[in-house]
């Protein structure tokens, strides 16, 4: 979980602290970044559906699956 906020933290990217497996996580454009994360083979869940259009859901992987998701991440948000 650490690795992800400390990301988002960097990155500028507002998160609800979480005791899940999954932090949501909050941008401009939610659904250009998932299109832009899927196309890199990074999955995450669109909020949308539950009144949080700008927002996104990511699950706690591996730290080599965490890493890919913030690198990608990196990409599309620079930091």
């Amino acid at each position: 979980m650490k690795q992800l906020t400390d990301a988002f933290q960097r990155l500028g990217l507002p998160y609800i602290p979480s005791y899940g497996n999954f932090v949501t996580f909050h941008v401009g454009d939610a659904k250009a970044l998932n299109a832009f994360l899927l196309k890199h083979g990074v999955i995450v869940r669109s909020l949308a559906p539950y009144n949080m259009p700008n927002s996104l859901r990511v699950s706690i992987g591996l730290p080599e699956e965490n890493a890919r998701f913030i690198e990608v991440l990196e990409l599309a948000v620079g930091d």
